[in-house]
């Protein structure tokens, strides 16, 4: 009797705290903690053979699997080198003299 109240609380717990997880944007925790708690919910109804329950609680299983696998923690990929250097980049503005931009555009005209 001891352990089916353990059971029932650890249902509750990783339930709660689960959903809790889910409804603040942490889905993987959220998935890993609902996927420890779908073991008890499992165990107690096989136990109490309510088996429409069990058949519930496969596709439950399947869910949560795929959430962990889709938002398991991946190492970012170094970032990539910018391929056409910008113009400030390669001539910086501040470094143009007034008279270089009067030269340039006097010299624009002839050819």
């Amino acid at each position: 009797m001891l352990i089916e109240h353990l059971v029932q609380i650890m249902i509750a717990l990783f339930g709660l705290t689960g959903l809790i997880a889910l409804a603040a944007n942490r889905i993987f925790l959220g998935c890993i903690l609902a996927l420890i708690g779908e073991s008890f919910w499992i165990w107690s109804s096989y136990t109490t053979e309510q088996w429409g329950s069990v058949s519930v609680l496969a596709v439950y299983l399947i869910v949560y699997l795929l959430g962990i696998v889709t938002r398991w923690p991946r190492k970012a990929p170094p970032p990539q080198p910018d391929p056409v250097p910008s113009v400030s980049k390669v001539v910086p503005v501040a470094s143009i003299s007034q008279a270089a931009v009067k030269r340039a555009l006097n010299n624009h005209g002839e050819k």
